[in-house]
């Protein structure tokens, strides 16, 4: 039986370094530039192998200490790999509880035998997973102290400066970016000059802790005095006018910035695409062709585009969904039992539901959003994806009654015409099982590609262009299985209107009852935009996105 030892670990708090008040923090930076002992693009696999390749650096120029005793000094136990202390970016989640930054650790130990202290970075060629709170490390610091060194020099002191230094995401994909030693060195004492230099007390405020603040906290004093008709509106403008060109500026700037664009449109382009197929196809059957599949492709992007260019949230993309297309079906059917033409009644009920959102917006109702939880977020998001899962099996059900239901009298007949038992046209057995096939095979092909980028196989690039692009190539390569490979099978197309895409309605032959009746069905469609709108942008401004924009959004 292995020996059983006792192991002391404890959790600590400590402040960020203060590179203005802290002269020992300079001074930190200058004896790391003084010894050069950076690795970039290191391939050892092994935390060991990472650790040794850098402590041999380190102790060059000391030949009292040996990579054995370091290595000891820095690891619980001689076998078992694994830091004895460390220094880690931990932030708090909204459930309570602590999320660690596993893109990067510090490891420090002091030794009796060393002279001076000695620092070393190392930046591996990918991400390696070397523990528990260590899953995708990037960057790894190791810092040696001597023993009798004072408390301002010693390796801990000396390990907060340079955590530091990387806890921030957007100075990791800086350092990240590097291509050599001296543009690493270079963009090191950049990086400490920006902390060295006096910022706006606003400005750090926000840098510090916007990313819990809710959307009301960025509301001063003097903007809820006076009229409060527009107020939001106009304050809203004030805060995102000055981010409005950097928005579209961020997406073309930057080294891995164009790859990542494209593969953001190419991944939208399907996502946006995919539903405006799906339920334009829903919207046709339930209103007898008069909202098709073509005008829901035209109005998606119409909407889109107006949306992205004036609303100052980039990171909402609007999107036709489940309940707007089971709400077109209510307005169609209560148009048909009041006797009055349904793109009439439709185009009223739009109206309505303008007026309401646009009152909304006036008096500031999304106010009322800082009392809802992460609970209300995650029901509605769940009520969302139920739809769009329930319509997709709502069609596959709808193809199997069509094709070998109870109207083809259990008779099957395939696309070729082969039949068995007695001949039954348009029962084909074949589409039906066709169409579960590609269904079942286009989330299984994504699914799997999407979670490639944890996969072992392949290196980090090609893993990470392989989740990228799941959704449009497992979509491109079963519609050329659909298409191609069971061209025998008779697959029906959907329908497409060949007449003017924009006719004014004829709202004047609506009845007063038609009208009142928009203004209610207006007023309810006017409350699942409000919720659908903050809802998700909640959702995607949460804090635990850490997205470097904050609540601005």
């Amino acid at each position: 039986m292995d020996e059983i030892t006792l192991m002391f670990a404890t959790h600590e708090r400590i402040p960020k370094k203060d590179f203005r008040h802290e002269y020992e923090a300079s001074k930190d930076v200058d004896s790391f530039f003084s010894m050069v002992a950076l690795e970039l693009d290191i391939t050892e696999t092994s935390l060991h192998g990472i650790a040794v390749k850098m402590v041999e650096g380190l102790l060059k120029e000391e030949p009292d200490c040996s990579a054995e005793e370091a290595l000891s000094a820095l690891f619980t136990h001689d076998s078992v790999h694994h830091f004895n202390r460390t220094m880690q970016g931990t932030s708090m989640t909204e459930y309570g509880s602590v999320d660690y930054d596993q893109s990067w650790i510090c490891a420090f130990a002091s030794m009796k035998n060393l002279k001076k202290r000695q620092v070393s970075v190392a930046r591996l060629k990918h991400p390696r997973n070397l523990g528990e709170t260590s899953q995708e490390i990037r960057f790894i610091i190791i810092v040696l102290a001597p023993s009798e060194e004072k408390t301002t020099r010693s390796a801990l002191e000396t390990a907060r400066t340079f955590a530091t230094l990387l806890h921030e995401p957007e100075n990791r994909q800086e350092f990240l970016d590097c291509r050599d030693k001296v543009e690493f060195m270079n963009m090191l004492r950049r990086v400490e000059l920006k902390y060295s230099k006096e910022v706006e007390e606003v400005g750090a405020s926000a840098k510090d802790t916007g990313s819990t603040e809710s959307l009301a906290s960025f509301e001063k004093p003097e903007d809820r005095q006076g009229c409060p008709i527009g107020k939001g509106v106009w304050n809203d403008i004030k805060r995102r006018a000055p981010l409005y060109f950097s928005d579209f500026k961020d997406g073309l700037v930057g080294r891995h910035t164009l790859h990542k664009l494209i593969s953001a449109i190419v991944f939208l382009y399907f996502a946006c695409l995919l539903p405006s197929i799906a339920f334009g196809t829903l919207n046709s059957r339930n209103t007898h062709g008069a909202i098709d599949v073509r005008k829901v492709i035209l109005s998606q992007t119409l909407g889109g585009l107006i949306y992205a260019m004036f609303s100052g949230q980039p990171l909402i993309i609007l999107q036709t969904t489940a309940p707007l297309a089971l709400y077109t079906q209510i307005i169609y059917e209560i148009a048909h039992g009041l006797h009055v033409d349904f793109l009439p009644m439709f185009g009223c009920v739009g109206l309505w539901s303008s007026g309401f959102v646009l009152l909304y917006a006036l008096v500031g109702a999304n106010r009322i959003m800082k009392y809802t939880t992460r609970c209300v977020e995650e029901i509605f998001a769940l009520f969302i994806a139920i739809t769009k899962v329930a319509a997709a099996f709502e069609s596959l059900i709808h193809d199997f009654q069509e094709n070998i239901g109870p109207d083809c009298s259990h008779n099957v007949t395939t696309s070729e015409g082969n039949s068995y038992g007695d001949v039954a046209v348009g029962c084909q057995l074949d589409k039906a099982l066709l169409h579960l096939l590609l269904l079942l095979g286009t989330v299984a092909l994504g699914m799997m590609l999407y979670n490639s980028i944890h996969s072992p196989y392949l290196d980090a690039k090609k893993r990470e262009f392989l989740a990228d692009y799941s959704l449009p190539v497992s979509v491109i390569f079963n519609s050329f299985i659909g298409v191609y490979v069971f061209s025998m099978v008779s697959l029906t197309r959907f329908d497409v209107q060949t007449g003017p895409l924009f006719v004014p309605v004829e709202l004047g032959s609506l009845t007063s009852t038609a009208v009142v009746t928009s203004m209610g069905l207006g007023f309810c469609l006017s409350l699942l935009f409000f919720m659908d709108q903050n809802i998700t942008a909640a959702i995607v401004n949460s804090p635990a996105n850490k997205s470097v924009f904050h609540t601005f959004f």
